[in-house]
Order: C-alpha cells, then sequence, then structure tokens
C-alpha cells in the first residue's frame, strides 16, 4: 500500500494512503463531497489515523447506502441489481434482507472476494448491528424498533461498567430516561461533523439546572452509577 507523507521539522508525518486521497478527489468530482468536506477529512485522517471509510460511516458524511452505491459503481457492479436482491427500503435507508450470508452475498456481487474485500467488509460491519448490540447488553426478549428506556438504561450500564477512571456522556443520555424529551431522538445531536449547518452546537436544554435537580429519573440515574461503583 502507497502512502502519501507530509515533511514537517525534520520528521515525517502520515497523512492518508493514496487510496484514500484519490477516492476523496473522486467523491468530491461526483459532487458527493464538498471541498470543505474534502478539507476536513483531510486533516481528521491525518491527526486520528482513521481510514477514509472509517471516518465516513463514523461521522456519517454519506449514508451507508450512498457508501454502498460508490463502491459497487467502482467495483463495476450493478447497484440496482445488488440492492433488490440484497436489501429492503425504508426511507432512505437499506436494511439487509433476512438469510443472507457472507456466502450468498458474495454469489449476488458476482466477484471474487478478494477483488471487493472492502465491500465485503461493509457486509461483515453492518449486519445483525442491533442484534450484536442487543446481545452485547444482555437483554431479552424482542428487539424493539426504536430505542426505549429499558435499552437506554442498560446502555448506560454498559458504558459505566467500563474500567476508565473517567466517563464523559451527554446530558442528553441521561434524559432520555425520563419523559422530557419528546419527539425523534436524532434531533438531539449536538452536531453533525462535516456539514454545515445552523443546528451545530446549538443544542439547548429543554429545561432549567433548578429543575433538573427534582427529576424523578435523579434516583434511576443514582441507582445505575451505584451499581456500576462510580459512586458509593
Amino acid at each position: 500500500m502507497k502512502f502519501l507523507y507530509q515533511k514537517k521539522k525534520g520528521e515525517k508525518i502520515l497523512l492518508w494512503n493514496i487510496k484514500d486521497m484519490d477516492f476523496i478527489d473522486y467523491l468530491v468530482k461526483k459532487k458527493i463531497l464538498t471541498e470543505d468536506q474534502k478539507k476536513w477529512l483531510e486533516e481528521k485522517i491525518r491527526k486520528t489515523g482513521l481510514s477514509l471509510e472509517e471516518l465516513i460511516l463514523q461521522e456519517k458524511i454519506i449514508e451507508e447506502k450512498e457508501l454502498f452505491k460508490i463502491k459497487c459503481k467502482k467495483a463495476k457492479i450493478d447497484f440496482e441489481r445488488v440492492r433488490k436482491k440484497l436489501f429492503y427500503s425504508r426511507g432512505n435507508y437499506l436494511f439487509w434482507k433476512e438469510k443472507i450470508d457472507e456466502k450468498k452475498y458474495i454469489e449476488i456481487l458476482g466477484r471474487p472476494a478478494e477483488g471487493i474485500k472492502d465491500i465485503v467488509k461493509i457486509f461483515r460491519e453492518t449486519l445483525q448491528e442491533k442484534e450484536k448490540f442487543w446481545k452485547m447488553i444482555s437483554l431479552k426478549g424482542e428487539i424493539p424498533p426504536r430505542a426505549n428506556k429499558n435499552l437506554i438504561g442498560k446502555n448506560l450500564e454498559l458504558i459505566n461498567s467500563s474500567t476508565s477512571i473517567f466517563v464523559i456522556l451527554p446530558i442528553f443520555e441521561w434524559l432520555f430516561l425520563g419523559d422530557i424529551l419528546k419527539g425523534n431522538p436524532s434531533q438531539y445531536r449536538v452536531n453533525f461533523p462535516g456539514k454545515v449547518s445552523k443546528r451545530n452546537f446549538s443544542l439547548r436544554l429543554p429545561i432549567s439546572l433548578e429543575k433538573l435537580l427534582n427529576l424523578q429519573i435523579n434516583k434511576a440515574i443514582k441507582k445505575i452509577l451505584e451499581k456500576t461503583s462510580r459512586i458509593n
């Protein structure tokens, strides 16, 4: 794999591999990314060492559907043909059809696995995400279509059970244990990385700090912190 380096004060600093750089230029050329997003990605890759694909998915710069479509096009795979066989759609999102395993997936793509490793990687990382997380937090029963208080509570327990000295969470994570936040949870995102928006860093608490002191969920929060030995 070839890498691009930048010299700084006599040191070689890894920027990104050539494959990632070409892909960024390709995305800008196709007007999928803006020049501002390109600059942001280049800086982020240099600082974190993450791959372009990891950043795109982690920061939601491009949704999984669009990324999969781009990968298919570059591999000369008919996206519409495989989409109908692999996924069902809900709005702008794609969901894996049941009973799709890796062997069947590669067969439908119609390419040797060695030549489409990045597309196979998408399958491995996104198949049954909910089921994997459900198992990790040790919950039983049917997986709910949306996050509920029980799921959020178990998630908070899992995070606070880590061996780290400190656990820093957005206060909105805790507020979801009560009935304070209404509507789609995505509206309570602090920012949307890589996107210019008036909503970025404009999120405010829906209640005052004084009222926070007397919320019913404070008992539930204390119980989680005691259970995970964050407080005595």
